[in-house]
């Protein structure tokens, strides 16, 4: 398993761990730069500065020696893996771990785990009761301590944790950092719901993400309502209640069956987040009109066609049209009824008056004539409002008028004056 590379800054830490080590040279030192200046020979000067950089390079390698242990670990959330440390070292790096509450050791592998939590089984498990000063100056979880000397410091680990791993169907908001501790709160995309787990990453000390031991699954809302007298449409065509789609924003539409009416109520329900169906209030009601009612001397009709009583449909808002039959003439009233909500026809108060004139009266020496022919008076049309001229006959002259008589309402024919004359 490759090793992860753990970043770090030693620059004060040094300088402080430096003047500690040479806190014994400090009254020659405070002689040189306190005292009468005095030019130093060049044996003087060669001597302090080789004791300034042996004691840097001591410090540096003691911290890089510990730093090096930790980059070369490895954790998952309690543990930090060390491959091919010998007992003691592995004691040592755990001592100077403020994370590090015990150590486990294989000896067949000299595979050491830090531990911050229970030691792992099948592994030589130690606790650590060491006197050592770090165990009195404890560090944070992400600093490691070295002493030297009876003196301690703490350097800080810059673990870092990089871009949050991706899951499918999740997302996350922009991360403020990716430093140690730091969280990441993920979400499902639109259309996916959490099932039950943790939906947080941390950074670990190992300078890994937290794994999110949750998945995203696609929204379902099962099978919508069914509701009484109502059939299902999607997209306006209509299916069952099994076949409706039921994802994410999925909608149905209900229709009143035949022979009901909706009379309120929402039609559309919607697949919502929470994966529940809104829901829908239509209310129908059964709408069945008998045949309407037959009226004396009156005929039905349905869009200008006549009909019997028999062959008008029941369902709600049908509309019947009542006409004075042949030879009846409409005088007041409405003509017009329609299936209602409580499954009755509208009134209608149609007055119609029987009106037939029979034939024309004949007259001396004339003929009928209807629509400018010539005809016998039992073929003279003898509606109401009707009406036939009469003529004279070839050879003889017309005197007065009016010439035409009209059926009246009173089914007599209106009077005509007219006398035909010989012409000699």
């Amino acid at each position: 398993m490759p090793s992860k590379r753990v970043k770090f800054s030693l620059t004060k830490p040094t300088l402080l761990y430096s003047m500690a080590r040479i806190k014994p040279w400090l009254p020659t030192f405070k002689s040189l730069l306190l005292g009468p200046l005095q030019p130093l020979s060049n044996g003087q000067l060669v001597k302090v500065l080789l004791l300034l950089v042996i004691v840097q390079v001591s410090t540096c390698l003691r911290v890089c020696l510990t730093l090096k242990e930790i980059s070369d670990s490895q954790n998952t959330d309690a543990f930090f893996e060390t491959y091919s440390l010998r007992r003691e070292r592995c004691e040592k790096l755990c001592m100077r771990r403020s994370a590090c509450h015990s150590f486990s050791y294989n000896p067949n592998q000299t595979h050491c785990k830090l531990s911050s939590k229970i030691p792992v089984a099948n592994y030589e498990n130690v606790t650590i009761t060491t006197h050592s000063p770090c165990a009195y100056h404890p560090c944070a979880a992400d600093e490691v301590c070295v002493n030297e000397n009876r003196s301690t410091f703490c350097f800080p680990l810059d673990i870092d944790c990089g871009y949050p791993l991706q899951y499918s169907n999740m997302v996350h908001y922009d991360v403020p950092s990716t430093k140690y501790l730091n969280e990441v709160h993920y979400f499902c995309k639109v259309g996916y719901t959490f099932t039950a787990g943790i939906t947080i990453a941390t950074c670990l000390l190992s300078g890994n993400w937290s794994a999110v031991h949750a998945e995203c699954q696609p929204i379902e809302c099962g099978i919508p309502a069914i509701i009484p007298n109502t059939s299902m449409s999607v997209d306006g065509a209509t299916v069952n209640a099994s076949d409706v789609p039921h994802s994410y924003l999925s909608e149905v539409t209900y229709h009143c069956l035949e022979d009901y009416v909706k009379i309120n109520g929402s039609v559309t329900s919607t697949c919502e987040a929470d994966s529940t169906w809104t829901p829908v209030t239509i209310q129908c009601l059964y709408v069945n009109c008998a045949h309407p009612p037959a009226l004396l001397n009156i005929t039905l009709s349905i869009d200008g066609v006549n009909v019997q009583p028999s062959d008008v449909p029941g369902t709600f808002n049908t509309m019947v049209t009542y006409s004075c039959s042949e030879y009846n003439v409409y005088l007041s009233g409405s003509q017009n009824s329609v299936c209602q909500l409580n499954s009755k026809w509208s009134n209608v108060t149609i007055t119609c008056r029987y009106v037939k004139c029979g034939p024309p009266p004949m007259l001396p020496y004339t003929d009928f004539m209807v629509n400018g022919k010539i005809t016998n008076g039992l073929s003279v049309p003898d509606k109401f409002w009707s009406n036939v001229t009469y003529k004279c006959r070839s050879g003889f002259t017309s005197e007065g008028g009016p010439h035409t008589s009209w059926c009246l309402m009173a089914s007599k024919w209106s009077k005509v004056f007219i006398e035909c004359s010989d012409d000699d």
